[in-house]
């Protein structure tokens, strides 16, 4: 198709024209050639009923990434807390049941893996994480009270 510059009478300039391209939008040149295979980053893309988001992939992977750094957010608070509590009992408890403690709440170990860790009876270790607990809980509300 040849476009000539007598097709465009009626225009002050030829950056002024509007052209139909291809059922899809509306376009704005001064180059007769692309008028005939116009650039493709100027249209305005034809959306048809039900045609999902064209930038819904962005939008979940904005979304995700967000609560990516929520999570990040919430690992690092609760590592603050278990840092915090860990000062605190081995200040409320001695050595040893601060120990036993730390394998058992924080590690979470399972009472026989904690057992063997330490070597000792199951009567033994149950009554180390009993005064442990005890001993901890007391401190715990001695200093609320205060």
């Amino acid at each position: 198709m040849q476009v000539s510059a007598s097709s465009y009478q009626g225009f002050a300039t030829l950056d002024q024209h509007r052209s139909k391209k291809r059922g899809q939008g509306w376009i704005r040149t001064s180059c007769p050639e692309d008028l005939v295979n116009p650039h493709q980053i100027m249209s305005i893309p034809h959306i048809e009923s039900r045609t999902p988001d064209p930038k819904g992939g962005e939008k979940l992977l904005v979304a995700l990434i967000d609560q990516q750094l929520e999570y990040e957010k919430r690992a690092l608070e609760a590592m603050e807390l278990c840092r915090a509590i860990e000062a605190e009992i081995d200040e409320y408890c001695d050595k040893e049941q601060a120990s036993a403690l730390k394998l058992r709440y924080i590690e979470r170990l399972r009472h026989n893996e904690a057992m063997k860790i330490h070597q000792y009876s199951p009567a033994q270790w149950f009554r180390l994480i009993r005064d442990a607990l005890e001993r901890f809980g007391e401190k715990m509300r001695v200093n609320e009270s205060v």
